[in-house]
C-alpha cells in the first residue's frame, strides 16, 4: 500500500534532482507508520546539500536538517474506505511514535475565528509556545494559519499572510523555485 501511493502522488519526484526529500525522509519514519495509514504533512528546514527546503525559511534548524510535520493521518481499510483521525487522535498518534505534528496555536468555534487576526505575524516571536521560529530575517512572517473542522474526512483550510504572497511573489518573479514548490508541482 505504502509504494502504491508514493508511486502516484511523486512520480517522476527524483527525476534530475539530487535528493527527493519525501522517500529521504520516508526511510526514516516508515517502520512507524502502520500498514493502511495515510499520512500528510509538511517537511520544512533543509535538504541534504544544505538548500533550504522553502526560501528564505530555516525554522531555526541546523543546515542539512529537516523535519516532518504531520497535519493529517487517515486510515484505509482493505475495502478502500478511508477514515481520517480526528485532530485529538492525530496528537496521540504523532505522540506515540515520537513525531511532530503541525503547532496548534488556538482551538474554538469557527464564529470566533477572525483570519485577519491571524496573519502577517511571527508567532513564535509573539509567545506562541507551540510555534516555530522562522529564520533569522526579521521580515518574514508565517505562512498563515489553517484552520482545521473534523468530520469522516476534515475539512482544511488555509488563510495565507498576505506578506507572506509578496514574499513568495517577489521570488517567483525572480524565478527562484523553492524545493517545497517545486517537488509539489511534481506530485501533483
Amino acid at each position: 500500500m505504502k509504494r502504491f501511493l508514493k508511486k502516484i502522488l511523486y512520480r517522476d519526484v527524483c527525476v534530475g534532482r539530487e535528493t527527493d526529500l519525501w522517500t529521504n525522509y520516508l526511510s526514516r519514519v516508515e517502520h512507524l507508520i502502520p500498514e493502511g495509514y495515510v499520512v500528510y504533512g509538511e517537511i520544512i528546514g533543509w535538504t541534504p546539500e544544505c538548500s533550504p527546503i522553502q526560501a528564505s525559511y530555516d525554522y531555526g534548524l541546523p543546515p542539512g536538517t529537516c523535519e516532518l510535520y504531520v497535519y493529517r493521518v487517515a486510515v484505509v481499510n482493505h475495502r478502500g474506505v478511508m477514515v481520517d483521525l480526528s485532530w485529538p487522535q492525530v496528537r496521540l498518534w504523532c505522540r506515540d511514535r515520537d513525531l511532530k505534528h503541525v503547532p496548534d496555536l488556538w482551538e474554538g468555534p469557527h464564529s470566533a475565528f477572525v483570519a485577519e487576526d491571524w496573519t502577517d505575524r511571527r508567532f513564535a516571536d509573539d509567545g506562541h509556545p507551540s510555534a516555530l521560529p522562522l529564520g533569522k530575517d526579521k521580515k518574514l512572517v508565517d505562512e498563515g494559519v489553517c484552520v482545521r473542522a473534523d468530520g469522516l474526512v476534515p475539512v482544511i483550510l488555509k488563510a495565507k499572510s498576505p506578506v507572506f504572497l509578496a514574499h513568495e511573489t517577489k521570488l517567483l518573479d525572480k524565478e527562484v523555485v523553492d524545493i517545497e514548490s517545486e517537488q509539489s508541482e511534481d506530485a501533483a
